[in-house]
């Protein structure tokens, strides 16, 4: 049985040889011997001194605010968790849409990093819906290049990458961040069997297989208090523009309900628009709560959803041109609006689009 590296090059060459002599079994011995992996070095494992140590974070919005609630729990998670074997840590984050998760976990992230030596492995499933959702594949082979594995060497079927995720990834101690995820089966296939590494999930949905199959425990995210949702605007807003009444600005975060995506939207308006001021931002949102209120249907994006109301605030700013550009960018479910793409939806010229 071969055993060293050269060991077990030397029988790969051996094998390779039966092969040419014997073309019934050619296939099957080339196929096996490429699978072994015995012809070039093997993924070097963690603790090796070059061994590959990904840093895959974004960075952390500056405006961030409070969440030290999601912190403390999830660190109750890691230090909680009583010790499996192959069973890694999961943290499993839900909340609607606009409600800060992303910000949450990658703030979460960057504060716990220093306990996961062997790196961090970070994805945007874009599980909004399902037509946009990752497959999983597509995030095994970015993982396993990343982790040090050759491009040429990443296998091309999902299985087969698992295999050798979970490989690359055994005995290590690494965070692995799964941000947006549609469903349980974008992300079974991207744990880990470590048990000193910390998953972290973010959805939209409830992801119930995770916590009854994988052991995962769930957070539900919430608004911002009041005063959280004022120090944000402030934050974001900046010392640029006079201070306004702290009654008005009270107003404006009350009306965008805590949301932080609804916050960073009214108070970029307010940053780049020297002519709004707090009180007609605070008045647009009152009125379209109260009109939405009377005869609307509900439901998601409708009456009561505050990321919807300070989008549209935004909305009624811009001139009937950027209006009608803006319409006819959203025929389309864009993966990302590139300057040709919008041009084209606009049927204008380049220079005008961008």
């Amino acid at each position: 049985m071969p055993v060293s590296e050269d060991e077990q090059a030397a029988a790969a060459l051996r094998l390779m040889e039966v092969a040419r002599r014997s073309p019934e079994f050619a296939r099957e011995v080339a196929e096996w011997v490429r699978e072994a992996g015995w012809l070039a070095p093997r993924v070097v494992p963690a603790v090796a001194p070059d061994a590959s140590r990904p840093q895959m974070l974004p960075p952390v919005t500056a405006a961030f605010t409070d969440r030290e609630d999601v912190i403390a729990w999830i660190t109750e998670v890691l230090d909680g968790a009583d010790p499996v074997g192959g069973a890694p840590a999961i943290a499993v984050l839900t909340g609607a849409g606009g409600i800060g998760k992303t910000a949450a976990v990658v703030r979460c992230a960057y504060a716990l990093r220093e306990r996961f030596p062997d790196g961090v492995l970070f994805v945007d499933l874009a599980g909004a819906s399902v037509g946009t959702a990752l497959p999983p594949s597509d995030v095994l082979a970015r993982f396993l290049e990343r982790l040090g594995v050759p491009p040429d060497r990443v296998p091309g079927d999902e299985a087969r990458q698992r295999d050798l995720f979970r490989d690359c990834m055994a005995d290590r101690r690494m965070m692995v961040v799964l941000d947006n995820a549609n469903t349980e089966a974008q992300v079974v296939p991207l744990l880990p069997a470590s048990a000193g590494s910390l998953v972290l999930v973010t959805s939209r949905y409830r992801l119930g297989r995770l916590v009854s199959e994988h052991g995962a425990r769930p957070f539900v995210l919430g608004p911002l208090s009041t005063g959280d949702s004022v120090r944000l605007l402030r934050r974001v807003v900046g010392s640029g523009r006079a201070d306004a009444p702290d009654a008005a600005v009270q107003a404006v975060a009350e009306a965008a309900g805590g949301v932080p995506l609804a916050l960073c939207t009214t108070g970029a308006g307010l940053a780049v628009r020297e002519h709004l001021t707090w009180e007609r931002v605070a008045r647009q949102l009152s009125e379209r709560i109260q009109g939405q209120g009377q005869g609307s249907s509900g439901g998601s994006g409708g009456a009561g959803d505050p990321v919807r109301q300070a989008q549209d605030a935004s909305y009624g700013e811009l001139t009937a041109e950027c209006a009608a550009f803006y319409r006819a960018l959203a025929v389309w479910a864009w993966p990302t609006v590139t300057v040709m793409c919008a041009a084209r939806a606009a049927d204008v010229d380049e220079g005008r689009a961008r």
